[in-house]
């Protein structure tokens, strides 16, 4: 079985994503969940409401990265030799 030559350029890229996306994701999507959670079940300013908020933030944050790098890692495998050609690739029997 063969390697990836671009593992190394989709694991570096993952790493980049996350130290410089994290925060300001999930800030945005807490203070957004925050005005969107209903008050009569969530009270404002109730330790469960923050958790809550913080819960969706991290959610949120995890769908992104999971969509990101699927995204990232499927472009790789179409520009190499790796995909077959019923997934978009260029090989019969890879």
């Amino acid at each position: 079985m063969e390697e990836n030559k671009n593992k190394h350029l989709l694991f570096c890229a993952t790493i980049i994503f996350t130290m410089t996306a994290m925060y300001p994701i999930k800030k945005l999507s807490r203070e957004l969940f925050l005005y969107i959670i209903p008050t009569k079940k969530f009270p404002v300013g109730t330790k469960m409401r923050l958790t809550k908020a913080e819960m969706m933030a991290e959610r949120v944050y995890k769908f992104l990265v999971y969509c990101i790098t699927t995204t990232w890692l499927f472009a790789i495998l179409k520009n190499s030799n790796f995909l077959h050609n019923k997934l978009a690739g260029d090989q019969a029997d890879p």
